[in-house]
């Protein structure tokens, strides 16, 4: 899930991949070997800075009985993506559930996405395995939000910049419990079968930003540098600058020889992995001068947090933050 890793939405439902909740007759029961309607819910809580109020921001996936996977955002950014022979973009499609984003299969506690083409690609492929939680009973916070909870308890809200008052609510819901039998899907490893390119379309229609694009498109496509790969894909044409000194990779392609996009590479295999995860709280420069007990605290956090929930803790969640901002007025 990979904005949570891999994550549903797919991915703001379209940096495809996803993962979720559920319903009765879903991803929760029957030992993880599900059939027909599904539910999928992926949640986030926030800090609305404009109005000084805690939010949440929430994506629900649907898959239909005849295997076909429906996304809920309301995002307005188009996005699509390029493999070397496909295309895999947004679709018009909508239901009651959202917009169509492809179909999607679980079986032993794996979930497959298999993203939309309105080209009818083939090949591109989300995989998540996952294992499911037992939750009732426990703090809602340290499930939903893992970090900034800990962050929330040992008062380290100024070294990680959170605004107090989403730590003061953090606080607050961990002391409402999730009702007794909620379970959880907690992503375990996440795979992608092929290299592609993730493209935001928010450029097309800025003619500045499109001739700012070009001009570096351009550059890297002449510069004679070891730090810049050359990538074809589906009717694109990429160049990707690696800078060695922080680490970071920049990337415009050129979309069938007339518009220019900033773009993000990725490789087939592993997207995102718990394990790694957890490996590298104890060299990940964030946690610098945190003590080892601190970090040991977090990982054992992180190790019981959940990736999505059903459906039902949206509405248990906005009650709670209904109530909390309430207390501010």
């Amino acid at each position: 899930m990979q904005y949570k890793s891999l994550s549903l939405a797919v991915t703001a439902a379209l940096t495809l991949a996803g993962c979720g909740g559920g319903s009765s007759g879903d991803i929760f029961t029957d030992g993880g070997n599900a059939s027909g309607f599904q539910q999928l819910a992926d949640i986030r809580v926030y800090h609305d800075v404009q109005n000084n109020k805690i939010s949440q921001s929430t994506s629900i996936m649907t898959i239909t009985k005849d295997g076909k996977a429906y996304d809920d955002s309301s995002s307005t950014v188009l996005s699509f993506i390029v493999t070397k022979n496909g295309l895999y973009d947004e679709s018009s499609v909508k239901d009651t559930y959202g917009k169509l984003i492809g179909a999607a299969s679980v079986s032993k506690n794996q979930f497959t996405l298999y993203p939309y083409s309105s080209i009818g690609s083939k090949g591109l492929a989300f995989t998540t395995n996952y294992s499911i939680l037992n939750i009732g009973g426990q703090g809602m916070a340290e499930k939903i939000a893992p970090f900034p909870y800990w962050v929330a308890v040992n008062k380290l809200g100024s070294k990680y910049q959170y605004p107090q008052r989403y730590l003061d609510f953090l606080l607050y819901l961990n002391k409402m419990k999730f009702p007794a039998n909620t379970q959880c899907m907690q992503s375990i490893e996440e795979t992608s079968s092929e290299d592609r390119l993730f493209i935001k379309d928010i450029t097309e229609n800025n003619p500045a930003e499109q001739a700012f694009l070009k001009k570096q498109w351009e550059d890297y496509s002449t510069r004679n540098s070891p730090n810049i790969s050359k990538i074809i894909y589906k009717d694109s044409i990429a160049y990707s600058l690696f800078d060695p000194f922080d680490k970071t990779t920049q990337t415009v392609v050129q979309y069938k020889d007339y518009t220019y996009y900033s773009a993000v590479h990725k490789k087939a295999g592993i997207g995102y992995s718990l394990q790694q995860e957890l490996d590298k709280i104890a060299t990940n420069p964030d946690f610098d001068k945190v003590s080892a007990n601190l970090r040991d605290q977090y990982r054992s956090l992180l190790q019981k947090s959940c990736t999505s929930f059903t459906p039902a803790v949206k509405a248990a969640l906005q009650q709670h933050i209904n109530t909390f901002n309430q207390t501010l007025k």
